[in-house]
């Protein structure tokens, strides 16, 4: 198990190499200062020095861990142009990184998982034209999100839609091709928002489904993440607010996370084993947590916001079985239909399966917090 409170930073936090920062910077203020517009020069779609127009390169930013692959477009008719990269973060207390290139990508390292960062993309070329700037956002992440190790990834930042739209499709980011979906119209929770990021609202009755053979059974251990904001007015006194749920409804047989009943203390178990369990830490109302669950053959473990929650062994007589069924649901459990469901917002759920490191999920613990503005 892991230690009650998970601490430390990931390879980008206050890390960040001097010399290509210097450089990225000061090319930056050579590209400022050496190319003046002239009144009434440029629009949207380039710039004119010299009455010579160069359009914009188009760029495409792919996250990784700690890291940013970044890509771009030669300009036509462009001769010796020279690319100045500098990723920015939305935290100003963390370094910027970047590049100074002639090809057409570069790898920018050095960055923190979980920060957003808006990437710009500067060039000149030999002839002394001002390619106007390109520009995209990127969150690194931990590399095991997307590893053999990843058995779902819904990130609300991944649904393609506009808020206020019914969600029928979450897909899945693990690679696992596991996308929560809804075709019941009336069932099909909302897209929102959740800080700067998107996130999805639930209404106590509206829920989407996985498919449930995907996901961790038997007794092999997992590891779920979930971000998530209770906004249920009567979570004193209802039951069962459920974020994720699989398997069965017989002792031992399923796994699932969720704010208990005529309480708002935070459950993690494998049902019908919460009137073991002693958890201490409640949801707080209208206010994002991370719950962290580790549920394995022999017991469970339950940390909010990084800090250990409570610990509980499987005691003689109950095992950890979990039998696989068709469906899985997020925003609900199977067995309880429409009801019992999530009232409030889920920004994010991670489940990873196997023995995974205890590196391994402090990194998505603080990737998580760190993106969602989570204070450990």
């Amino acid at each position: 198990m892991l230690p009650g409170h998970r601490s430390g930073r990931s390879r980008g936090d206050g890390r960040f190499l001097f010399p290509v920062v210097g450089a990225v910077t000061g090319l930056l203020i050579f590209l400022a200062c050496s190319f003046i517009l002239p009144s009434g020069a440029g629009d949207a779609g380039g710039a004119e020095v010299g009455m010579v127009r160069v359009l914009a390169p188009g760029l495409s930013v792919v996250a990784g861990d700690g890291s940013a692959r970044v890509s771009w477009t030669a300009p036509a008719g462009v001769r010796g142009p020279r690319y100045v990269v500098a990723a920015v973060p939305g935290n100003t207390a963390l370094p910027q990184s970047g590049c100074v290139t002639a090809a057409l990508s570069c790898v920018i390292g050095g960055l923190a998982d979980g920060v957003t960062y808006t990437v710009r993309l500067d060039a000149a070329d030999a002839a002394g034209a001002v390619i106007p700037p390109a520009w995209a956002e990127v969150t690194p992440y931990p590399a095991v999100l997307t590893s053999a190790a990843a058995a779902l990834w819904l990130d609300a930042d991944g649904i393609p839609a506009a808020a206020g739209t019914p969600v029928s499709f979450w897909p899945d980011g693990s690679g696992q091709g596991n996308n929560a979906r809804q075709a019941q119209g009336g069932n099909q929770p909302v897209l929102s928002a959740l800080g700067s990021h998107k996130a999805v609202r639930f209404s106590g009755s509206q829920n989407l489904l996985l498919d449930g053979d995907r996901l961790p059974s038997g007794a092999t251990p997992s590891v779920i993440f979930a971000v998530a904001q209770l906004d249920d007015p009567r979570a004193a006194a209802d039951c069962f607010d459920h974020i994720l749920a699989w398997g069965t409804n017989q002792t031992g047989e399923g796994r699932m996370i969720y704010k208990g009943c005529s309480t708002t203390l935070a459950y993690a178990e494998t049902f019908n084993t919460y009137p073991l369990m002693h958890p201490r830490y409640a949801w707080p109302r209208g206010k994002p947590v991370l719950v962290t669950a580790e549920i394995s053959g022999s017991g469970v473990s339950v940390w909010m916001d990084g800090s250990l929650d409570y610990s509980w062994r499987n005691p003689p007589g109950v095992v950890t079985d979990t039998r696989p069924q068709e469906t899985a649901m997020v925003g609900g459990a199977p067995w309880w239909g429409d009801s019992y469901g999530w009232a409030g917002l889920i920004g994010e759920i991670v489940v990873l399966s196997g023995n995974v490191s205890a590196g391994s999920v402090r990194a998505v613990d603080e990737y998580l917090l760190r993106k969602w503005g989570i204070p450990a």
